[in-house]
């Protein structure tokens, strides 16, 4: 749900003001184009046991730091109880370990929006960092889509692309939520000296945004502290090493929806 970008030492510049203005990328327009026939199809109906309904991790032949993950989780509560807690920005401090603040700095209606992040530095002599997202929600009956693309509201040094999707379904009284994430960078210093750590890093911070959200939504009075530390708990380290030795270009993902 969310990149901690701040964990790779990233540093931003303030640029100019645009609603429907996207950093274009490899994957903007593929992801633009799926639609909920095709995700619906995709994802089918999970019955993975464990925490996990899907993680897949996909990578670009042309950078092998180009992140690339589909994951997904089972959330015990309607769709629309997800949706008011997905779509609350304001309130991503006390959801997400990373986030420092989030909050909505242009809308032209309830579907499209662009919304502000700042996430915790990793060290007290570094800044927070800031960056915009450019959101289109679609909705249709038990089923939400949600898309996203980096924005150039603000005009990024090191973050180069940030697109994807997230996907709920509701059925049973039991939501799925799936998710898509493509981000490229420039890793600086930690591609020199701690390039083993970059997927590993990524994957395990999305995914620990999945669980934030599942245990915020089925336990809303829980604090922040209380709901990072479940978090990490339910993370599962065999599984996260298993996507990334077991990535596959991210044709394979796209040639589903073509």
């Amino acid at each position: 749900m969310k990149i901690y970008l701040c964990s790779l030492f990233f540093f931003f510049i303030p640029y100019s003001w645009g609603l429907d203005s996207k950093v274009i990328s490899p994957y903007t327009d593929s992801i633009d184009k799926i639609n909920f026939s095709q995700i619906e199809s995709f994802v089918g109906q999970s019955t993975k046991a464990n925490d996990f309904i899907s993680l897949n991790c996909y990578t670009s032949s042309d950078d092998k730091y180009y992140i690339g993950l589909f994951h997904g989780v089972i959330i015990n509560d309607s769709l629309k109880n997800v949706a008011s807690v997905l779509e609350d920005f304001g309130n991503y401090s006390h959801v997400f370990h990373g986030v420092d603040e989030a909050r909505i700095v242009k809308k032209s209606d309830e579907f499209n929006m662009i919304v502000q992040f700042e996430d915790k530095a990793p060290a007290f002599f570094l800044p927070n960092t800031r960056y915009q997202m450019f959101y289109k929600i679609e909705k249709n009956g038990s089923k939400q889509l949600y898309k996203y693309h980096l924005s150039d509201l603000l005009k990024q040094n090191d973050l180069l692309f940030s697109d994807g999707l997230i996907f709920l379904k509701e059925d049973h009284g039991k939501t799925f939520y799936y998710e898509l994430d493509f981000f490229k960078a420039k890793w600086g210093i930690a591609e020199k000296l701690a390039s083993s750590k970059i997927w590993p890093e990524s994957v395990k911070e999305l995914v620990i945004s999945d669980f934030e959200l599942k245990i915020k939504v089925e336990n809303k009075d829980l604090s922040l502290k209380d709901i990072t530390v479940k978090a990490k708990k339910m993370l599962n380290e065999d599984e996260i090493k298993t996507c990334i030795n077991s990535a596959v270009d991210q044709k394979e993902f796209f040639k589903n929806f073509h």
